[in-house]
């Protein structure tokens, strides 16, 4: 744990598998509403946040937005958005890495990660300062988080024995809530909750399948997916929700063999189909402005950014054009995206709220506001912080 280097949202020991580590790919939400979605441009960010890569990022309102990671020299880094720049904000000591970031509101946000002992840790931003709030797990990982509201928020990963774990933040304290039977051996990697009593959080079982567990207020619940990318060797990196009846997850299939993502109508989790890379490669990130317009990212066997985009009856790679038809990608080597998030209205925020490392507000019909993606360009060297405006995705 001491002295590794983040390449992915998700650090845990064997977290994902290679293919998840060699592709580098992330999350993504993106509201396209009118045409088709174009190409991105990869732009490194503000030389005050260089030398890092950047793991998620969570998004308050279009003038506030939270990006969490680590620098090339081992320390976690936070950056803040103004509605101008973004700037470097101070972080306490001793933070090795962060994975995942969420905000409920301006003056509470939730980051997750690890320190420099290899134990996990929980940062809290109460509207002043980022403060350590402690974790009664010790050694192990936390690497998706969800802020509900200021006493409802969770926290999931592995420990230190290599189980999957979940935790629960009341308002006073943070507490190691049971998980199924079916989870042990295992990891989750992302979690969003749509209420205090309806939860999803997915990963990947010990037998190298993935995992979905439910919260229903009571317990989590192990709950199936059919298809054989779920039930064959993969995974399931991120979950993000439209409402309690539209519901999705995105992760990969096998070491770097294709994309996975999987559906939940209310009843069932059933595997969609998805387009793969040329070459082969992973999804890591999803995530859902409205029931026609989601988002997926992850990379390829290369290290190209893939973005996929379900447009209410089909996925398919973005961005459009000749290479898109090759299944390449139009992105330099070496410059995979992480994770995104789209700002809400604030009276939204209590209603649904998703993470993949870590968390992209949303609601359905809701997709209006500030999206952003996050990322690393130049083999983890220097950040990529992109903005959809609409149209395509800009500096």
């Amino acid at each position: 744990m001491p002295g590794r280097r983040l390449t992915w949202r998700v650090i845990g020991p064997a977290a994902v598998g290679l293919a998840v580590l060699a592709v580098a790919g992330t999350q993504l939400a993106g509201c396209a509403s009118q045409g088709a979605p174009h190409a991105s441009k990869l732009n490194p960010a503000s030389v005050v946040i260089a030398h890092s890569s950047l793991t998620d990022v969570a998004v308050v309102s279009p003038d506030s937005a939270w990006a969490v990671g680590d620098t090339t020299g081992y320390s976690g880094i936070i950056a803040r958005w103004n509605g101008k720049v973004w700037q470097r904000a101070a972080a306490p000591a001793g933070v090795l890495g962060l994975t995942s970031v969420s905000a409920s509101s301006a003056a509470d946000a939730w980051a997750v990660g690890y320190d420099s002992a290899g134990a996990e840790l929980a940062l809290h931003w109460d509207g002043t300062a980022w403060r350590r709030i402690r974790v009664p797990m010790g050694a192990g990982d936390l690497n998706g988080v969800t802020d509900i509201s200021p006493t409802d928020a969770w926290a999931v990963g592995e420990t230190g024995s290599g189980d999957a774990e979940a935790l629960h933040w009341n308002g006073k304290a943070w507490q190691q809530v049971p998980l199924p039977a079916g989870t042990a051996g295992g990891s989750l990697f992302g979690v969003t909750a749509l209420s205090a009593g309806n939860a999803w959080a997915v990963g990947r079982t010990s037998a190298d399948t993935s995992l979905i567990v439910h919260w229903n207020g009571s317990a989590w619940q192990q709950v199936p997916c059919a298809g054989s990318g779920c039930t064959g060797n993969g995974y399931l990196a991120s979950v993000s929700a439209v409402s309690p009846s539209d519901i999705w997850a995105a992760g990969g299939r096998g070491s770097g063999q294709g994309t996975l993502i999987a559906h939940w109508n209310g009843t069932a989790w059933q595997q969609v189909s998805s387009p793969d890379p040329k070459g082969g490669g992973a999804l890591n990130g999803v995530s859902a402005a409205s029931a026609s317009d989601v988002w997926a990212v992850g990379g390829t066997s290369a290290r190209n950014s893939l973005i996929e985009h379900w447009n209410g009856k089909n996925w398919r790679l973005v961005p459009s054009g000749t290479r898109q038809a090759a299944s390449e990608e139009a992105f330099p080597v070496g410059s995979p995206l992480y994770q995104v998030a789209v700002s809400v209205p604030a009276t939204a925020h209590e209603s649904a709220h998703a993470s993949g490392p870590g968390d992209s507000a949303l609601a359905a019909g809701a997709a209006t506001g500030a999206v952003w993606a996050v990322g690393a360009a130049q083999a983890d060297t220097d950040p990529v912080i992109l903005k959809w405006n609409g149209n395509s995705w800009e500096k």
